[in-house]
């Protein structure tokens, strides 16, 4: 674990270096690449995950490869993924509510998030998806002999509108 915060409340404050490498990224946009607001982003009321969406992979408690593996780099790299989202869609399965070992219904759950009518890849039809696992629910997909391209075909299948 390095100071880039992952787990429990990595989104959320107090992570002193998310926080940071978040600012810098927003800096970079706003003075290199002229994202300033009302002027060339347009968004009306902001994101406040435009300067602070940061987290690092939890690679030693995820059951499957880096995602950095799954992008072309050896296992060994140091990599930095850098992705524009939207606000998180928090989707709730728990061990009291659901069969906490049912892999499809879990990712059923996920892809109603994904497939959300509001969600900005709906309206764009061209984004980029990104799922964020805590380990207790990538072991649910792992036990049920799925690896990161099996769990992403299926969520493709089940958003495919």
């Amino acid at each position: 674990m390095g100071p880039v915060a992952s787990g429990f409340g990595a989104l959320g404050p107090g992570h002193r270096a998310n926080a940071s490498i978040g600012r810098a990224l927003r800096l970079c946009l706003i003075n290199i690449g002229g994202g300033k607001p009302g002027v060339s982003d347009m968004a009306l009321l902001g994101h406040p995950g435009k300067f602070t969406y940061c987290l690092a992979e939890d690679e030693e408690a995820s059951p499957f490869p880096p995602m950095h593996t799954s992008l072309g780099f050896d296992a060994a790299d140091s990599a930095v993924t850098v992705l524009g989202c939207e606000a998180p869609h928090s989707v709730i399965y728990s061990d009291n509510a659901d069969d906490p070992e049912d892999a499809e219904k879990l990712l059923h759950v996920l892809s109603i998030g994904l497939a959300n009518i509001a969600t900005n890849n709906a309206i764009l039809a061209s984004g980029t998806a990104l799922v964020v696992l805590g380990p207790k629910h990538a072991s649910v997909l792992e036990r049920a002999n799925m690896n990161r391209e099996s769990v992403q075909k299926r969520l493709w299948e089940l958003t495919h509108l």
